[in-house]
């Protein structure tokens, strides 16, 4: 179990979702060629791990490679802790688009498997929800399927 049960962590006390999505927004900005057209970032989160996806579109309809930024990755951790609620999880991926001049859009996945490739391990699954618990009808079947079976159902999520 981690110190700070998930959404209390002492920088997230202070921030909203807003705020660390606008400096989501501000870090990929910041990071793209200017003059793009499009930003869409796919990131999958986990307590262990991330994958992130980002492309960028320019007028020109090419694509140029762009690394997402480390800072994105650490900004969408703490996200994902303060948007847990007790009982019901929070989301394990997210689509973030920005068109000019900085408007963003966020869909994010609660429920669906993100398909992470390769996936993670079986005790990966279960630290995940050890440390962002949800009651037993909020834990997708797909993620029933992949917690350990020494421990079967998710017992003591």
């Amino acid at each position: 179990m981690s110190p700070n049960p998930p959404g209390t962590t002492v920088s997230s006390s202070r921030r909203q979702p807003r705020d660390l999505l606008q400096e989501i927004g501000r870090d990929l900005v910041e990071a793209c060629p200017q003059g793009w057209f499009r930003i869409d970032l796919r990131a999958s989160v986990a307590v262990t791990t991330d994958w992130m996806a980002l492309t960028v579109l320019m007028p020109d309809h090419s694509s140029p490679p762009v690394d997402p930024p480390l800072s994105v990755g650490r900004t969408l951790r703490e996200l994902r802790e303060l948007m847990y609620v007790e009982g019901r999880g929070t989301w394990f991926s997210l689509r973030y688009t920005v068109d000019p001049p900085a408007e963003f859009h966020v869909v994010y996945n609660h429920d669906f498997d993100p398909k992470w490739s390769p996936d993670l391990t079986a005790r990966e699954w279960a630290l995940d929800l050890e440390h962002f618990p949800r009651d037993p009808e909020h834990v997708p079947g797909w993620l029933r399927d992949k917690l350990p079976t020494d421990d079967p159902a998710g017992a003591g999520y």
